[in-house]
């Protein structure tokens, strides 16, 4: 579980700190998100099941915030602890983390009270930390080395698979190996897909925006935009980053496990041996 250091930790190693908003420009910012009224997305922590789920910020007050997502009040009940809330902001997205998030006070008590037009109307703590981050800075993530990701497709001449280089809601980067250029800029590409071998994703259209030789050894990198994605894929690549940005610590945590019970392993005392 993430709290507010570990994700102030996780945002230091993707190189986001540098967008650390202030206490008084943070809640002048939240205050703007809430007046624009923008839906941005609420991603449940990567041990939730759930996909991410459309999100807006309704109201700013100094003890917290008042958030309408599209979830049900069950799906509250059940434990969407904790999350993170990415919201957008002209060219900017404020993220922070979503703490003691619960039904709106108005609704506790009342079964579906909460659930209106739009979602469920629901309330959580003053952010400890807001970051103000370019789109694309905040949306881009690279896969573990460990557990590679592949972006599959199908062309004129068949099935054709790419490593995946980074990915965001936006759009993302892979790596292919062809003798000449697979495919130009602007080409569509339908139907794509990505999978990892515990995570497949829904099937989307990609629009091609580059494509570069990675040196002499016939690989290039492929960069294309999402086109016209539908909200499943948006919220199962919200999801894929997200998992892809916690991954490190995750591993660094097993392996500390790991560790520590070796460790307790060598200094359990021993039981005497029954000499009798």
């Amino acid at each position: 579980m993430l709290d507010s250091e570990q994700l102030a930790d996780l945002l230091r190693t993707l190189a986001l700190s540098a967008f650390r908003v202030e206490p008084g420009p943070a809640h002048a910012a939240l205050r703007a998100g809430a007046e624009t009224a923008a839906w941005g997305a609420l991603m449940p922590d990567t041990r939730h099941a759930g996909q991410s789920v459309g999100c807006r910020l309704v109201a700013v007050e100094a003890t917290g915030l008042l958030l309408l997502a599209s979830i049900s009040s069950t799906a509250v009940a059940v434990g969407w602890q904790p999350a993170v809330a990415v919201i957008p902001l002209g060219q900017q997205v404020l993220r922070f983390l979503v703490r003691d998030l619960r039904l709106a006070p108005d609704a506790q008590g009342m079964a579906g009270a909460s659930d209106r037009a739009g979602g469920t109307l629901l309330a959580c703590a003053y952010p400890p930390a807001v970051w103000q981050v370019p789109r694309r800075e905040v949306f881009r993530a690279t896969p573990p080395a460990k557990t590679p990701m592949y972006l599959h497709g199908h062309g004129p001449a068949g099935p054709w698979q790419g490593r995946l280089l980074d990915l965001g809601i936006g759009g993302l980067a892979a790596e292919l190996r062809s003798a000449a250029p697979p495919c130009g800029v602007d080409a569509v590409l339908p139907a794509c897909t990505l999978s990892d071998g515990h995570y497949t994703s829904p099937a989307f259209n990609l629009r091609v925006s580059s494509v570069a030789a990675l040196g002499p050894s016939g690989r290039w990198r492929l960069g294309a935009a999402l086109l016209d994605p539908s909200r499943e894929v948006v919220s199962s690549l919200q999801l894929a980053t997200y998992r892809f940005e916690t991954e490190p610590r995750r591993q660094r945590l097993a392996a500390e496990a790991r560790c520590n019970s070796a460790v307790n392993a060598v200094s359990a005392p021993r039981r005497p041996a029954d000499r009798r």
